[in-house]
């Protein structure tokens, strides 16, 4: 079964470890077959290679459809994607801050 994911970050601007992780879990989502987008307010090089790989990067929350499951690593990001998209079940990161 295919799964629409979001992941949401505060940034993929440099390569802090909620980067590596969103980056490492979206890729290998979506190599599994799932239908994966990643929202982050900056982009960078991490964004790029989400790009590259096959997943959409949004820095603006109202660009997206809506996702099966949200999966977030800080508070107002995951809030803002939970609000957007009530229906979607949210999955807190255990470095959620």
């Amino acid at each position: 079964m295919s799964l629409r994911l979001l992941l949401a970050n505060v940034t993929l601007a440099g390569r802090t470890g909620t980067e590596i992780v969103t980056r490492d879990l979206a890729l290998g989502l979506h190599g599994r077959g799932h239908h994966v987008a990643v929202y982050a307010p900056a982009r960078g090089p991490i964004a790029r290679e989400l790009e590259t790989g096959g997943v959409r990067v949004v820095t603006r929350i109202d660009d997206l459809d809506e996702p099966d499951i949200v999966h977030g690593h800080h508070f107002i990001e995951t809030v803002e994607a939970l609000a957007r998209f009530p229906r979607a079940r949210g999955i807190p990161s255990s470095t959620a801050t």
